[in-house]
């Protein structure tokens, strides 16, 4: 049993479920049941219906509520789920990793070692985009 998990800064986390939810928090919650969703472990219907609830929700006890017999999922900084954060970070050390490859081949084959940059321009996009607080 966990409860309802917003990113840091979202709203403070005082215990006191009485505290009223911003839209921040719905939205947060909104992202956590339709990965639940996506997972399989709703239906259509109660997702659906959960979905409903939580952007009707006034308090953080009535969002903690919705996911009470979920497991938790973490938050990436960015506030999106860790899935896709992951996923995110598993793309960019791909098309890294290519693009090393290409490096190496072309500089052993040709003996012409050009300049990477696409390997310190995508990795710096990647991080500052995450680093980005979202709007």
């Amino acid at each position: 049993m966990t409860s309802f998990q917003a990113w840091p800064g979202a709203t403070p986390r005082t215990g006191n479920p009485r505290i009223r939810a911003s839209d921040a928090d719905r939205d947060v919650a909104v992202a956590q049941l339709r990965e639940h969703f996506a997972a399989g472990r709703l239906s259509a219907a109660e997702g659906q219906d959960r979905i409903g609830q939580a952007l009707e929700a006034r308090t953080l006890g009535e969002l903690d509520e919705l996911m009470t017999d979920l497991p938790g999922l973490g938050l990436g900084p960015d506030g999106r789920t860790g899935g896709a954060a992951q996923a995110g970070a598993r793309l960019v050390t791909m098309i890294t990793g290519i693009i090393l490859a290409a490096y190496a081949m072309t500089g052993l084959l040709t003996g012409i070692w050009w300049i990477p940059w696409a390997l310190i321009v995508i990795p710096a996009a990647h991080l500052i985009r995450r680093s980005r607080p979202r709007s």
